[in-house]
């Protein structure tokens, strides 16, 4: 494709994809992608990340809806995600802590102890925007 300013699309059947696009000449190139017609979402707009150290696993959830252009544009206040709960990865055997966050708070909102985690759910406090959890191995 070499034309400029123009917008092309790609369809795509059902299934997993893997779709490069690159600029082989000199200038830049923008990509954007819209999903055009019927899609389902299972379990709640939440998008979660996550990192995993020796003793520690750090989380942050966010809730999608709760973005700049629903928010603060359009004035659309997202919905209170309630009864969500993430999977935890495996972990050694042992007590743990887990502390949850407010983050536009700065402010502790829970604790939980645990006890062998790994490979259970863990339930999150009910959140608008986003919500922080430091899981803490206290004892083997």
């Amino acid at each position: 494709m070499h034309q400029y300013d123009k917008q092309y699309g790609v369809g795509l059947s059902a299934g997993q994809h893997s779709v490069t696009v690159s600029s082989e000449g000199k200038d830049w190139i923008q990509v954007n992608y819209a999903i055009v017609g019927d899609w389902l979402q299972s379990g709640p707009p939440a998008d979660v990340w996550g990192l995993q150290g020796p003793a520690d696993l750090l989380m942050w959830a966010r809730n999608s809806e709760f973005t700049w252009a629903k928010v603060g544009r359009l004035g659309i206040a997202p919905a209170t995600i309630s009864d969500m709960a993430v999977d935890l990865p495996d972990m050694p055997a042992g007590q743990y802590e887990a502390e949850f966050w407010d983050c536009w708070q700065g402010k502790e909102i829970g604790r939980e102890r645990l006890s062998d985690p790994g490979g259970t759910k863990l339930a999150l406090p009910a959140f608008t925007k986003d919500v922080a959890v430091h899981i803490r191995r206290l004892a083997p």
